[in-house]
């Protein structure tokens, strides 16, 4: 992990995340539709050593002061409940969760 700031915030996550999408590249290369990336991702991140707990596409709900639901997000994945990404071609987005708060910064 010397890439990574030491005190990152999930940086054992990011780090696994990073690497899976590493490793697909340099297996498959570039050219692939945004589909072909998201299929190869859910595969990688079930292997060792970039193993992590996720949820393709889950339905978050975002809610008002009143608990009206008023949009429901969903990300391309949620990894190990703290950390989503979205995945897009030729780059990964991150978006750290609050899990007390239920907020995304």
């Amino acid at each position: 992990m010397s890439k990574l700031l030491p005190n990152a915030p999930r940086a054992d996550i990011t780090y696994r995340i990073i690497g899976a999408a590493m490793a697909i590249h340099n297996e498959h290369g570039p050219g692939h539709r945004e589909e072909f990336y998201h299929q190869a991702m859910k595969h990688k991140l079930t292997e060792p050593p970039f193993e992590v707990a996720f949820e393709h596409e889950p339905d978050l709900c975002v809610e008002d002061e009143t608990g009206r639901v008023v949009f429901v997000y969903r990300p391309d994945l949620r990894v190990e409940q703290r950390a989503l990404t979205e995945l897009c071609y030729p780059c990964i987005r991150f978006v750290s969760v609050d899990t007390e708060s239920k907020s995304f910064a």
